[in-house]
């Protein structure tokens, strides 16, 4: 997850987006300083270009891969899966993560997605060649069905 930013280090005009669970995936309405930006990417954790983000709090549960534009994002209610990809590609996480119910993970009326949630999940997956084919496939029917939601909108 990334550093915390202070309501009072953003803005709602211009610098770095600053995404949070409710703006992440869509249009930003915070914004940091690039210099903060610069400051905290060499300084602390920062996803890699490919890998799955995760809303942890509030919005439970929304996947997003990370697209290699700067970008700030709100800690602990948006983390990022450190993915080695030997086993499994990130562009198949993303649809497996995507398709979770974790409104079963907790027992209280507040859900949230905890580290060992995430480190506890039980998956299975073919062949990264599979993977590939699979998520290509998966891809393109969201394309499709986003165009169609537009179209209907």
């Amino acid at each position: 997850m990334c550093k915390r930013i202070l309501v009072s280090q953003t803005n709602t005009e211009d610098g770095v987006p600053f995404y949070k669970i409710g703006t992440i995936g869509s249009t930003p309405d915070a914004y940091i300083s690039k210099e903060l930006f610069d400051d905290y990417k060499v300084k602390y954790n920062y996803p890699r270009k490919g890998e799955v983000m995760i809303t942890c709090a509030g919005t439970v549960g929304k996947c997003v891969v990370y697209d290699g534009e700067d970008a700030y994002f709100q800690d602990s209610n948006i983390v990022w899966i450190d993915n080695p990809t030997q086993y499994i590609s990130n562009g198949f996480l993303f649809h497996l993560l995507s398709k979770v119910d974790w409104r079963k993970l907790n027992s209280t009326t507040i859900i949230r997605i905890y580290n060992d949630d995430l480190r506890n999940l039980k998956m299975s997956y073919p062949r990264k060649e599979e993977q590939q084919k699979i998520s290509h496939l998966l891809s393109l029917l969201d394309e499709r069905i986003a165009t169609q939601n537009k179209i209907i909108e």
